[in-house]
């Protein structure tokens, strides 16, 4: 991936989060307004540059990991300008943005020239599996801004500590909203994760089910983010802690990537 136009869009973003972090500081809506409309032209860009960049490829099946970590910042990116229209999210722009830088930083620190796949062999099932793995973490990065802004929500309703700030966050109904169902699409994407490492395994191995430390890993988190998903928003003494389970799920996740990608 040529990497200078998605500088560009780096340092756009940037100054995008600069003026969100006036708009916290000064309290002037001003600010967020112009931090809106500089980050949607970082999108655009982002997005223009992605496009140019396979249409170059012409299609050749070339991905690096610098690519998946762009779509994983890109797909962010989308979300918070959605969510920004759809139920006034602005103030948590520091942290998407700051999110967003982080996984374009780690896509300018990978510069191999790129994985050719196969697609007869089986690799197809890795891009598949690879990419659901770099859209997950868009989505639980989601998961995790909306945890963070509802703690901070929490915090002011019970200290009166952070004034009328965080009164403009969005109301803690469309905070859980967003929160769970993040929670939710990242564990559709995390069972497809399951079903496209078991068929690549299948072409490669000739089983569904190896044994190895990755897999194992991965099923056990599925089951567990599978019990939080589908059953502690019914237990009450369950969902009354929901932030510390939610908390040690993400970096349950955090460490199924890193140990994912060795």
């Amino acid at each position: 991936m040529e990497l200078s136009p998605f500088f560009v869009v780096f340092i756009i973003y940037g100054v995008a989060n600069l003026f969100y972090l006036m708009r916290l500081i000064m309290n002037l809506p001003v600010f967020s307004a112009m931090a809106l409309r500089i980050t949607m032209v970082g999108l655009t860009l982002h997005t223009y540059f992605f496009v140019r960049h396979f249409l170059i490829e012409g299609g050749s099946y070339v991905w690096g990991w610098q690519d998946f970590y762009q779509v994983s910042a890109w797909i962010l990116g989308v979300i918070f300008v959605f969510l920004c229209f759809s139920r006034r999210f602005y103030l948590g722009g520091p942290l998407f943005l700051a999110l967003v830088a982080f996984f374009m930083g780690l896509s300018f620190t990978h510069h191999e020239t790129g994985i050719h796949w196969n697609v007869g062999r089986g690799q197809g099932f890795l891009l598949l599996h690879l990419l659901a793995i770099f859209c997950g973490l868009a989505v639980y990065a989601v998961s995790l801004v909306s945890l963070i802004m509802r703690a901070l929500a929490n915090f002011q309703l019970k200290q009166k500590g952070f004034g009328s700030l965080i009164d403009k966050f969005p109301s803690l109904d469309s905070l859980d909203r967003v929160y769970w169902s993040a929670l939710q699409w990242g564990f559709l994407l995390l069972s497809f994760v399951l079903l496209t490492g078991a068929g690549f395994l299948k072409l490669t191995t000739g089983d569904y089910v190896t044994g190895g430390a990755k897999q194992n890993l991965t099923i056990v988190i599925w089951l567990m983010m599978a019990f939080v998903v589908n059953v502690v928003p019914f237990i009450k003494v369950l969902k009354d802690r929901v932030l510390g389970i939610s908390l040690f799920m993400l970096i349950l996740i955090s460490i199924l990537f890193v140990v994912g990608l060795r």
